[in-house]
C-alpha cells in the first residue's frame, strides 16, 4: 500500500497527471496486481460532500467551524449529566473519557453535521453566482452560534 500526501491540490494534480508518475504506473503494472485510488480533500471526508458541481470539497477551515458548532453542545451535555453518572458506576476516567467521545463522534457524524451541512450549505459550499460576501456572512453566522452556545450552558457549567 502507497499512501501519499501533498501540500496543495495543485501539487496532486501536477503528481497525476506528470510523466514520472505514468512512467512508474507503466514500469510497474506487472508487479502491482491491483490498484485503487482514494482522493481525500477535507480533514473530516464523510462529513461533508463535495460540490457537484465542481467536485471540490468545502475548505477545511469551514468544516473545522461546522464540527466545533456541532460537537461543542454534545460535549456540555456530556460533562453536566454523563459523565457524573459513569463516575458513579465507578468507571475510570479512561473509560469514561471513551465512552464519552465515542458517543460525541457518533452523534457528531450521524445527528449534528448532516442537520449543520444542510441548513449552512449556502455558506459551506457556495453557488457559483452566490454574492462575494456569502463567505463572511456565514461565518458570521457561525460565530454567533458559538456564542450563543457558550451563553447557553455558561448557567451550567
Amino acid at each position: 500500500m502507497t499512501l501519499m500526501r501533498f501540500s496543495s491540490i495543485d501539487d496532486l494534480n501536477r503528481w497525476m497527471n506528470s510523466p514520472a508518475r505514468k512512467a512508474l504506473l507503466e514500469e510497474s503494472k506487472d508487479l502491482v496486481a491491483a490498484s485503487y485510488q482514494h482522493r481525500v480533500d477535507t480533514s473530516f471526508p464523510g462529513w461533508v460532500p463535495t460540490d457537484p458541481a465542481s467536485g471540490q470539497a468545502p475548505p477545511n477551515w469551514k468544516v473545522t467551524m461546522l464540527v466545533l458548532l456541532g460537537l461543542y453542545p454534545i460535549v456540555c451535555l456530556e460533562i453536566l449529566f454523563l459523565m457524573k453518572r459513569l463516575g458513579q458506576l465507578g468507571l475510570k476516567s479512561a473509560l469514561a473519557g471513551f465512552v464519552g467521545n465515542a458517543i460525541s463522534v457518533t452523534l457528531v457524524a450521524y445527528v449534528t453535521m448532516p442537520y449543520l451541512v444542510r441548513w449552512l450549505n449556502w455558506w459551506l459550499l457556495p453557488k457559483p453566482d452566490a454574492p462575494k460576501n456569502v463567505h463572511w456572512k456565514g461565518t458570521l453566522v457561525v460565530f454567533a452560534l458559538y456564542a450563543l452556545s457558550v451563553a447557553i450552558f455558561w448557567k451550567f457549567m
